[in-house]
């Protein structure tokens, strides 16, 4: 199964999540009990935590039930290519992952086994965050997104699901803190569209990983690399301001609202202004996927 397959199964589910709720979920506040080690990638998630961060479905029954067929789908398609490559893959276990932990927080049937093979992949697996070398493609390259895509999958977990992967949360934002370059973006400039789309994106889902780290651990140490990567974000968005790229705009949206930015900002309001210019006389922004992408960050923007 090609990691075209895995993006299109999260592209449709986040299309019918969407469409499904009202507002955005909240990463959880911080906790003043102790982290503990999560016993192994199987982690049971049908406990009383997990149940109260879900919410009551709600929303049009044709969507949930086509956001529903979605997750079926994706489920299937991270499994086959787990058992075909027997590896962690961001394009795959993590971007899965984030789909997953939506759905679970949105009333969608998502079961313990499918939440435990792709914990498998993303932790213990070869590349994975527990192993020795941390998140890499094959031990040594790859490392900057393996870990950038890998961190906002554990942030998402953590906000939506449960909190029993933590530490591996911590860990991960740790070495993306030790990623950071001196301008604040987590560098590798790794393309490979449309899942990945260089150092905006990265330095996006690294804000996100530390947004969720400061959340659950209410250590001030995050706010540094948070603000380092805002301001290299916020000088990205003068340039993208008249830019055609709408993924480049996408993330740098998300990247901002993710370190504090608010969404009537005029930085965000060009964006946005800019953002709505790029859309076609069809009503597309160029692809489904951009075009749920698109919509996602404008709703963000109100």
């Amino acid at each position: 199964m090609s990691r075209w397959t895995i993006v299109g199964g999260a592209a449709l589910l986040a299309a019918g999540v969407m469409g499904a709720w009202q507002g955005q979920a909240q990463p959880t506040t911080a906790t003043a009990t102790a982290l503990t080690a999560v016993e192994g990638a199987a982690c049971d998630v049908d406990d009383a935590p997990a149940r109260a961060t879900r919410r009551r479905p709600r929303g049009d029954a044709e969507t949930r039930r086509a956001a529903q067929r979605a997750l079926g789908f994706l489920s299937e398609s991270v499994s086959t290519w787990q058992r075909e490559h027997r590896c962690y893959g961001c394009h795959v276990q993590a971007v899965s992952l984030e789909g997953l932990s939506v759905g679970r927080a949105h009333g969608y049937d998502v079961s313990r086994g499918t939440f435990g093979t792709v914990l498998e992949g993303l932790l213990d697996l070869p590349g994975g965050a527990r192993t020795d070398a941390g998140l890499s493609y094959h031990g040594s390259q790859l490392v900057h997104p393996s870990n950038a895509f890998g961190g906002a999958a554990l942030a998402s977990y953590d906000a939506l699901v449960d909190e029993r992967l933590s530490d591996d949360l911590l860990r991960v934002a740790s070495r993306l803190e030790e990623l950071q370059e001196n301008d604040g973006s987590i560098g590798g400039n790794y393309v490979n569209p449309p899942v990945a789309v260089g150092t905006i994106q990265s330095t996006t889902q690294a804000v996100q990983t530390w947004r969720q780290a400061y959340a659950r651990s209410a250590d001030d140490r995050w706010l540094r690399p948070i603000r380092r990567a805002e301001d290299w974000l916020s000088g990205r968005a003068e340039a993208l301001a008249e830019s055609a790229d709408v993924q480049q705009i996408d993330y740098a949206v998300l990247g901002l609202l993710a370190a504090g930015a608010r969404s009537e900002e005029a930085r965000l309001q060009r964006l946005a202004r800019r953002l709505r210019t790029l859309q076609r006389p069809d009503g597309s922004f160029g692809s489904p996927l951009l075009t749920g992408q698109a919509l996602y960050v404008l709703r963000r923007l109100g």
